[in-house]
């Protein structure tokens, strides 16, 4: 088996953990593995091989998939030759990229092209048809880079101070709180709101 892993650019850094490969030949014989949670979101893409991956939501076979926030193992079975990329993203990782609230992603294993659409069928067949692992990864940085919503960036950063902010004085009025950040206590409640929104389950 091979085992290698990539952080992605310093831009990528505060969203992006780190890039992955595995590389393995099962044999014939079915092989299964149980996956427990890590806490993190992964795109899954399966150059080589097909895997079935299960737990109480999910029983699909998948080239290209989005695994959430897993709050329980994953059951995961394949034979014959693998070839698997990942991006493993921070718990919050997607939020530049996707309009998907974490909560939606608790222990759902999702196809990607049902998610993204074409954006991500055309990542697959860019990697897909790399001449090495190296290539695959820059592939990977450029394309996400491409793709942040820098308003979204923006607006997590924003999150990020007012998280702090109440943190040094928590009791403080919410129309302080928004003249200390220069923002309007609507445009305040309607950030909070649409962050806040991505954790509940």
């Amino acid at each position: 088996m091979l085992y290698q892993t990539r952080k992605p650019t310093p831009v990528l850094a505060p969203w992006v953990e780190s890039y992955w490969q595995v590389q393995l030949d099962a044999g014939p014989t079915p092989k299964s593995e149980i996956i427990l949670p890590n806490g993190k979101i992964e795109m899954i893409f399966a150059l080589d091989g097909n895997y079935t991956v299960v737990n109480r939501q999910t029983n699909k076979v998948h080239q290209a998939w989005l695994s959430g926030v897993q709050h329980e193992p994953l059951n995961i079975s394949y034979k014959g030759k693998s070839n698997l990329i990942g991006i493993r993203f921070h718990t919050y990782g997607l939020f530049p990229f996707l309009r998907i609230p974490v909560n939606e992603t608790v222990n759902a294993v999702e196809p990607l092209k049902d998610i993204t659409g074409k954006l991500y069928e055309q990542l697959f067949e860019s990697i897909s048809h790399a001449n090495s692992t190296a290539e695959v990864f820059s592939i990977l940085d450029l394309f996400l880079v491409r793709n942040i919503d820098h308003d979204k960036v923006k607006q997590f950063k924003l999150m990020s101070e007012i998280t702090r902010q109440l943190n040094v004085l928590p009791e403080q009025p919410i129309s302080q709180l928004a003249d200390r950040m220069g923002i309007s206590q609507r445009h305040l409640g309607r950030i909070c709101h649409d962050h806040l929104k991505g954790f509940r389950e």
